[in-house]
């Protein structure tokens, strides 16, 4: 096990290499809000954000969320148990299906779903 003194050394010299790379690192932080200045968010502001479309979108999310963690435990569980449980056919196939999204980045998947299903893809000439 390291000594706390390493990671204390670690983050020094990280400072100390961003705030050559960056020297002016303070200002742009300053130049981020409106005028020059860092904004403020007071009441009257986070009022207005409750009172417009923000409950109905921390809803949606919250909603989306649970439905999604409920339906990937599902197919989650159920394809391990089958799989590792079951005398299934082709298990070793289904192994390897099933790892697959692991594997492959999410932007090649996404592609590979462009091909198969857009209008005049793969799919619609099978």
């Amino acid at each position: 096990m390291r000594p706390a003194g390493h990671l204390v050394r670690k983050t020094v010299v990280g400072v100390a290499v961003a705030s050559l790379i960056e020297p002016d690192l303070d200002d742009d932080i300053a130049q981020a809000g409106v005028g020059g200045q860092v904004p403020v968010v007071d009441g009257e502001l986070w009022r207005g954000l409750w009172y417009g479309q923000m409950p109905l979108l921390l809803r949606n999310t919250i909603v989306l969320v649970l439905l999604t963690v409920v339906c990937v435990l599902a197919i989650g569980i159920s394809a391990a148990w089958l799989t590792e449980r079951s005398n299934v056919p082709g298990r070793a196939l289904w192994r390897l299906l099933l790892a697959l999204p692991l594997a492959i980045p999410a932007y090649v998947m996404a592609i590979c779903y462009i091909i198969l299903l857009r209008r005049g893809g793969v799919l619609e000439w099978v």
